[in-house]
Formats: structure tokens, sequence, C-alpha cells
């Protein structure tokens, strides 16, 4: 029996990995049509985990731009990843 559900939980994880492979894949694909300045200011915010505050002083935007640029990208995930 435990052999039986250790196989269950590995193929689970298995499972999950590829799901997680799809998404990111999925996002990499997406990140491709937001504009550069869009794409800079997300990658900025969550790759790098720099503040809004930071973005804007860097790019010399105010903040509410800032928010406004990951907003559209986050809309455009969510439209698209609800499709995959």
């Amino acid at each position: 029996l435990a052999r039986g559900l250790g196989d269950v939980y590995k193929r689970q994880e298995i499972a999950d990995w590829l799901e997680h492979d799809d998404k990111v894949e999925t996002i990499r694909r997406l990140m491709g049509h937001l504009t550069p300045r869009t794409r800079q200011i997300l990658e900025a915010h969550y790759l790098q985990g720099k503040k809004y505050s930071e973005v804007a002083a860097e790019l010399e935007i105010s903040e509410s731009a800032v928010k406004k640029h990951i907003m559209q990208a986050l809309k455009l995930f969510r439209e698209k990843m609800g499709k995959v």
C-alpha cells in the first residue's frame, strides 16, 4: 500500500511540474505581446523585486503609471491564461 501511495504522489508531483512548466511557457509567450515598456516594468517589479516607487524613480514616471502598466499586463495574462 505504501508503495502504491508513493507512486500516486510521484505521478501527481510530475503532473504538477508539467502544469507549472506549461504555465511558465505561456507567461513567457505572453510577455512577448507586451510593449517593451510594460515588459520592462513587469520584470523590474516581479523578477527583480523592486517596489513601484523604485521602478517609477528609475524610469522617471509616476507610481500610478507603473501600476497601470502592471494592471494591463496582469489583465492580459488573466484573459489568456483562462483560455489555456
